[in-house]
Parts: structure tokens; C-alpha cells; sequence
């Protein structure tokens, strides 16, 4: 069966020496001249591992990307055409220079992209909101790009975001385009502007504390007093606490008169109550009810923040500067607030700081529109680290650099040089690869692309295979029937077999891990 590696090329009598196996014949063949069939028939070559793996970059880099802030039809492109399915590299707009005013809360982001295409098939693969280097939303991905220069809007909900994080430097967009055509294209982006609508107060009053802060008595034995309420008075580290077990509710810790003394003669629009608050004890404990008390007397709709309260201390903030809690605002004259407090599990100690509260008038929505400066430079698609790693089957994998989320891609792991001696006159009717892989992490990574190759240039169509990689260590097999392959293609040193995975998206991250790729050739010779 070694005959096929032997003596510079020999493929050896018979069917059965045409199936050397897998190690016998990597030089073989190669380097021996043309060899002619010897035997009639369909013979298959054992598979043969790799003598290289690594890691091809398979994304097509963005140029001028600092055209991107006039609308002026100067645009970025990319260095080279995208092929079928190919991708750009992340193209990461930054430099907005936001100054959102202080108190204002945002209430949606809307990104504005005036773009085409050279060809068709460019579209969205991926439209990410981005600060420090990280992604912190994403937008729905739109349709196809024209021909022709055209804006596309895109709108994001903004929920969590800050006039801070907007008016941060490192605030921008992170966009990413596909060919899903049939030729070669460039994308062409003209403009990249940023509109964010905030809810901007025309005045506020505060924040202020309270008078002082007691323990209301709820009734019934049940409920959990608060030791020391006092404490919570003034943020000077004195700690108002309330023990409890699951289920056990506590008392209200009563902030009583919020005293309105100085504040504007204008319509109100939004109440504030923010609480420096944490908890400790083996169990956890969660807002059970934040209440106003306008001149006193429970009112209104209470709030809660879901979720347990965490063991460091931090500012939690209740309402909204448009949010008035369901209270009339005629006859104010001071306001009070109660919070109590729920375990949800174990033995739980809620700790309060202290609370303030914060008065908003004639809130009205405004709108900031600003360009910014493109460049590239994120890490898109994920490079494989060790990708020697995938030649053999053993202890060493290759990886990426870091772990795949929200339709991260890796670049192509590309295996070459199988060593196969298939003879000259033959007709190549088949390529079988067997991929050892598995996926680390309690995400999803998914194949993508599965193609062979030659001279780095792709020669068959996509075999990936739907449903995501298992977590342990598993051989997937991917066929190429039907292949358009001479024997020359695949005798080549540079033949090979290129896996580029994807995370499907979502934002639970994992780590794609291929431990072997190997490939057999079946042929016919007349």
C-alpha cells in the first residue's frame, strides 16, 4: 500500500497500491514527472494529512476610510473586488464629537450611510454601535447596496446609553459588507453620520436629600426592620440595613421630605430618585417596591430595577426626566420616598447609603447629528492562533484569538500540501475532508465557508454545513463530488482545503477548535 509515496512517484500495481496509506507517499509523486494510468478502474486515496496549516487571511481590507465624513462623493472603498461571499474587514467610524448636555437621557440612536456598490450583490453583513473598542449594540443588518450613491437609515433603541458614552471619542460604528453576488464588486461608502435623539430637560433642581430617613412600620411581624434608616441620610459611608430570608419583605426605609424649598415655578416633567445601594450575606435580595410620597401620602405608580441587588455598591437610578410616576404635580410642596425590599434567596443583607432625589422641567426631544472619521484596524475577522495545530491529530489545536460573538467570522484556516499522486490521464470524480473540531464556550459557532483551493484561489463551491460545531471533539466529513479538479490541482503543493466558522450571532461568546484536517481524492482511470 506505500507504494504510492515511492521511488519519486511510482503509483504502483494494482487498485490496491493506488491506496497507499495516509503517511507512506506524502513526497511521492510530486516531484517524479508525469505518471500515465497503469490499471483501469475508480480507486480512492487513503486519506492524507497536511504538511502546513495556516491561518489566510479571507477578508478584503477597506481603503481611505478617513473619506467617510463628507457627504462629497469622495469615498471609502476596498483594496480589491469582494468575491461570492467574501467580506470586507470592519470599517470602524469614529470622532463623532457629541457634546450631549448634561441630564440628558438618550432615547435612540440612528445611523445614516450614503453607499453603493461597483456590481451587484454588496450588502450588510454586519452594523455594530461601538465604544472603547467594544461592541455595545448592533443594528439590523438592511438589503442589497444600489448602484448609484443612496442613503440608508438604520435605528437603533438606546436603551442603557449615556450622554457619556456618546459624547466619548471612542463612540462609533462598526461596519462590515458582503458580496452575495455572483461577481466580483466593490462597496463604496460616501458618508457615515450619526443622529442621536435625547430627552434634554430645560431645567432641573437637585439632587437633594432627605430631612431624614426612618423606618416605617409596614404591620404584621413578618416584615424585616431596617437598623440604623438614620445612616442612609447622607452618602458619608454609614449604612441603613435590612436582613432577610426568601420571601420575607422588609419595611420601608422612609426618605421623609425631600424639601422642594428653592425650586423653579415650572411645569414639571420627570422625578429622579437615585439610591446608593448594596447587598451582602450568602443569599440575594431585590427591589420589592420604590414609592413616591408627594406632601406625604403614597402616590403614583412604583418603581423596580429587576434583578438582585449586587454585592458592590452602586448608584441605582428610578425614573426618568420625562417620567412624573403617575403623580399630579398642582400642589406639590414636598416629596417623601419609601423603598422596601424582597429576598430572593438565602440569608440576604440589603445596604443603603443613601438616596437622593432630582426634579426635571419642560423636558423637550432634541437631536444631534454629526459625522465622524473612518479607519480600520478591529480585530474582524478573528485570526487562528497556533494553526500548525490542525495538521495532526493530538494534543495542539488551532484557535482564534479570542472567542466569536454578535456574527463574528474567523479567518480562513487554510491545509495545503496532502502530497496526492493521482496520475496524469486520470478523471478526478471526487474530494472527501474530514475535520476533527469542536466549539469551547456556551455560545454557537457554525461553519461558513468549506472550500478547497488551489494557489489560494478557490475551486469549488461552499460545502459548510448547517448546525452548530459540538462541544466535544467531533469528525465532520464534508464531500465534493462532481468536482471540476484535473489531477494537476490536486497533486499541487498548494492544494488544499480552506474553513473559514462564524458565530451565528447573539452575544454569548465561543471559541471554535480544530484539532486534524485531512482529504482523500477519489478517481477513474479508462
Amino acid at each position: 500500500g506505500g507504494a504510492v509515496g515511492g521511488g519519486g512517484g511510482a503509483v504502483g500495481g494494482g487498485g490496491g497500491a493506488q491506496d497507499g496509506g495516509a503517511d507512506g507517499g506524502v513526497d511521492g509523486g510530486v516531484d517524479g514527472g508525469k505518471v500515465g494510468c497503469t490499471d483501469a478502474g475508480t480507486f480512492t486515496l487513503a486519506y492524507r494529512s497536511p504538511r502546513s496549516v495556516v491561518n489566510h487571511p479571507s477578508a478584503v481590507d477597506w481603503v481611505d476610510g478617513g473619506l467617510v465624513g463628507g457627504e462629497d462623493g469622495l469615498v471609502a472603498s476596498t483594496a480589491q473586488e469582494l468575491q461570492l461571499g467574501q467580506t470586507t474587514t470592519a470599517l470602524v467610524v469614529t470622532g463623532f464629537g457629541f457634546n450631549v448636555p448634561q441630564h440628558a437621557e438618550i432615547d435612540s440612536i440612528t445611523l445614516r450611510i450614503k453607499r453603493a456598490a461597483s456590481a451587484s450583490g454588496i450588502a450588510d453583513y454586519r452594523l455594530q454601535l461601538v465604544l472603547g473598542g467594544f461592541v455595545r449594540g448592533e443594528f439590523a443588518p438592511g438589503g442589497a447596496w444600489p448602484l448609484s450613491q443612496a442613503d440608508a437609515t438604520y435605528t437603533l433603541i438606546a436603551a442603557g446609553w449615556t450622554r457619556d458614552m456618546v459624547n466619548d471619542a471612542s463612540f462609533g460604528v462598526s461596519l462590515v459588507a458582503v458580496n452575495g453576488g455572483t461577481t466580483g464588486a466593490r462597496p463604496l461608502v460616501d458618508l457615515v453620520s450619526i443622529t442621536v435623539q435625547a430627552r434634554v430637560p430645560g431645567g432641573y433642581f437637585g439632587p437633594v436629600t432627605a430631612t431624614q430617613v426612618i423606618n416605617f412600620l409596614v404591620g404584621g411581624s413578618g416584615y424585616a426592620a431596617w437598623d440604623h434608616p438614620e445612616y442612609a441620610q447622607q452618602d458619608d459611608g454609614g449604612l441603613a440595613t435590612a436582613t432577610v430570608v426568601f420571601g420575607q419583605e422588609s419595611q420601608w426605609l422612609y426618605f421623609d421630605n425631600f424639601s422642594l424649598v428653592g425650586a423653579p415655578n415650572l411645569p414639571l416633567s420627570g422625578v429622579v430618585f437615585e439610591l446608593k445601594r448594596k447587598a451582602s450575606g450568602s443569599g440575594t435580595v431585590a427591589d420589592s417596591l420604590v414609592q413616591l410620597a408627594p406632601n406625604g401620602t403614597f402616590a403614583g405608580a412604583p418603581k423596580s430595577v429587576v434583578g438582585p441587588w449586587s454585592a458592590t455598591e452602586t448608584w441605582v437610578r428610578y425614573g426618568s426626566v420625562n417620567d412624573l410616576w403617575g403623580i399630579s404635580t398642582s400642589t406639590l410642596a414636598s416629596f417623601d420616598v419609601g423603598v422596601a425590599v424582597v429576598g430572593t434567596s438565602g440569608l440576604a443583607t440589603a445596604e443603603v447609603n443613601v438616596g437622593r432625589l432630582t426634579l426635571f422641567y419642560n423636558t423637550s426631544m432634541q437631536a444631534y447629528t454629526s459625522a465622524g472619521t473612518g479607519s480600520t484596524g478591529s480585530a474582524f475577522p478573528r485570526a487562528w492562533t497556533n494553526p500548525a495545530g490542525a495538521a495532526l491529530a493530538n494534543d495542539s489545536q488551532a484557535a482564534t484569538t479570542a472567542a466569536l460573538t454578535r456574527k463574528d467570522l474567523t479567518e480562513l484556516l487554510l491545509a495545503t500540501g496532502f502530497g496526492f499522486a493521482v496520475p496524469d490521464d486520470a478523471t478526478i470524480d471526487s474530494v472527501d475532508v474530514e475535520v476533527v473540531r469542536r466549539a469551547s464556550g456556551s455560545g454557537v459557532v457554525e461553519d461558513r465557508e468549506v472550500r478547497l483551493f488551489v494557489g489560494g484561489t478557490s475551486m469549488s463551491d461552499n460545502a459548510a454545513i448547517a448546525g452548530a460545531w459540538d462541544t466535544n471533539f467531533r469528525v465532520q466529513t464534508y464531500a465534493f463530488p462532481g468536482t471540476k479538479l484535473i489531477p494537476a490541482d490536486v497533486n499541487a503543493v498548494d492544494f488544499g482545503v480552506g474553513l473559514v466558522a462564524q458565530s451565528p450571532g447573539g452575544v454569548i461568546p465561543a471559541t471554535p477548535l480544530v484539532d486534524a484536517v485531512r482529504a482523500r481524492v477519489t478517481y477513474t482511470c479508462q
